[in-house]
């Protein structure tokens, strides 16, 4: 006996996904070196920020809010410091079901988009858009290829996935303040927040080794205290220069490692999983 569902089909017809794509990718481009991802949902293109630091799925400014269907604000308020330890206060909000380029993401929690973030005033700060975190994509595999300029996305089940023999698996976290990875100094091991919308690199200065050696460098981040970039890197790769700074006593990790690392590495995670894996890009 067939069954029909009335629902069903008005869902499908209205969303046009009766069939769920199991793989999708999603554009980049780069304003002021910060990454701006497509969505298309529901027929219109959303830009967002992709911002793998952000400790929620999706950040919704206003206009976004009243046309993707299906979004509902909680009445809830939450507060959270940002890297430059200003408090940041925004609403809860829920989508019901949301697909993105045909294919289907389900029931998400997210909320409102503030400005947060050092530089956040000056002329490289992110654009006044909404913002996808990793919890966007926990259901996901996902492919990140900035240096080409695209996000690659595989449903739960897809099985046409990427070969990734060669690849380096690498153990990291997922806490409060993102997804974390280990990188080695000569001296010490550093835990580091990939944080894709950096444009700097950060090393906590109450987290480094005493001895580790350091350059010198012409940025002033705290006025007074002269520039200092430690070298880190992971096992073969290649070395970064996280500039040394002060960070608020309640982020945890010891700083964050921006786009030059999505720059020089591809970078596959499947969260449900727990894998990270890492390949050195190939520019040919």
């Amino acid at each position: 006996m067939t069954t029909f569902s009335l629902g069903m089909f008005l869902c499908c017809f209205a969303a046009s996904v009766c069939h769920a794509a199991d793989k999708i990718v999603l554009p980049l481009r780069f304003f002021h070196n910060i990454p701006i991802a497509t969505l298309t949902i529901a027929g219109k293109d959303y830009p967002v920020v992709l911002d793998t630091g952000a400790n929620d799925a999706i950040y919704l400014v206003q206009q976004d809010i009243v046309t993707i269907p299906n979004v509902r604000l909680t009445g809830r308020d939450v507060a959270n410091a940002d890297l430059s330890g200003a408090v940041v206060r925004t609403h809860e909000l829920e989508i019901a079901d949301l697909h993105v380029n045909d294919m289907a993401f389900g029931p998400m929690e997210g909320r409102t988009r503030a400005p947060w973030g050092l530089g956040k005033d000056g002329p490289g700060a992110p654009p006044d858009i909404s913002v996808i975190g990793m919890p966007f994509f926990a259901h996901k595999k996902v492919l990140f290829d900035l240096a080409d300029r695209r996000v690659t996305v595989w449903s739960g089940g897809a099985t046409d996935l990427p070969n990734l023999d060669g690849w380096t698996a690498l153990p990291f976290e997922h806490v409060r303040e993102g997804l974390i990875v280990r990188m080695r100094g000569k001296l010490g091991q550093y835990r580091l927040v990939l944080d894709s919308p950096s444009t700097i690199s950060l090393v906590k200065r109450a987290s480094v080794a005493a001895g580790e050696p350091a350059r010198g460098c012409n940025i002033t981040l705290q006025p007074g205290v002269p520039c200092r970039a430690v070298s880190l890197g992971l096992p073969g790769g290649p070395a970064f220069w996280p500039l040394v700074m002060d960070l608020p006593p309640d982020f945890h990790p010891d700083g964050v490692i921006g786009r030059e690392f999505f720059d020089r590495y591809d970078v596959y995670i499947d969260a449900e999983a727990q894998v990270l894996k890492v390949r050195v890009h190939d520019a040919h």
